[in-house]
């Protein structure tokens, strides 16, 4: 299975690859934004839970997490630049890459899931040694906010009658107005290359319309049920936001 499943990832990498090559040069934002596409992916598949998938694309980040690392030592992303444990860093994020592989391949979703948050720990821990701030930051303040909300009133809990008392209401309330504060500051956040992408645009606007709809039904009173399937909405919707630029 596993050399099956290096072959699909060598095939994704050369098709990734393919029109790049054209090029004559990536530059080290490339080549760091290229690994970043694949540890979303393996983030977002590791979320749900297919262990296939989320191999694949763990072996694909391994191959262009190293292009990343074999970078000449004065060509780094422009992020980290002034990171002075930056080859600390790279060696780390290559250990958690086995990591994350190994506990796919023995089936812990959790283990591996717990891996790959790591590698984000690590990258934006790095950012600030930098002194630096990019848009991956802007979508960990909104995730936090989101985890936080999605902790509170749970789909489950509810569909067997838990209480959802005005005390827990208020909570929520001021929890999911945290919550609007860091998706409206994401637009902020949008790096320059990405200023004209309209997909990226629209992402951000089908979050902050999801959680003004979980602000309406705060509002209207909503069943302790029908506000936990509105954050459910809430939390597809940062996934969704994760998974093509987080």
């Amino acid at each position: 299975m596993r050399i099956a499943r290096i072959l699909v990832a060598a095939f994704a990498v050369a098709s990734l690859a393919g029109p790049l090559a054209a090029q004559t040069k990536r530059s080290p934002d490339q080549v760091y934004e290229q690994a970043m596409t694949h540890w979303r992916a393996a983030s977002w598949y590791s979320h749900l839970r297919d262990p296939n998938i989320t191999a694949i694309e763990i072996d694909t980040l391994r191959t262009t997490w190293q292009a990343v690392a074999d970078l000449p030592a004065n060509e780094r992303p422009s992020l980290y630049q002034k990171d002075p444990d930056w080859p600390q860093t790279l060696a780390n994020v290559s250990k958690l890459i086995d990591a994350a592989s190994d506990a796919a391949d023995r089936n812990d979703g959790q283990a591996t899931e717990a891996d790959l948050a790591q590698i984000g720990d690590r990258l934006a821990a790095a950012r600030r040694r930098a002194g630096m701030s990019g848009f991956s930051d802007a979508v960990r303040r909104y995730q936090a906010a989101v985890d936080h909300l999605s902790s509170l009133v749970t789909f489950a809990e509810q569909r067997q009658g838990a209480a959802f008392d005005d005390a827990r209401r208020a909570e929520v309330e001021q929890t999911t107005a945290v919550c609007a504060a860091a998706a409206v500051a994401l637009e902020g956040a949008i790096p320059q290359p990405w200023a004209g992408d309209g997909k990226l645009k629209a992402l951000i606007q089908q979050n902050l319309d999801s959680i003004q709809a979980l602000q309406k039904g705060l509002g209207q009173h909503a069943s302790g049920l029908a506000i936990a399937a509105a954050i459910n909405v809430v939390r597809s919707n940062y996934w969704l936001l994760f998974l093509n630029y987080g």
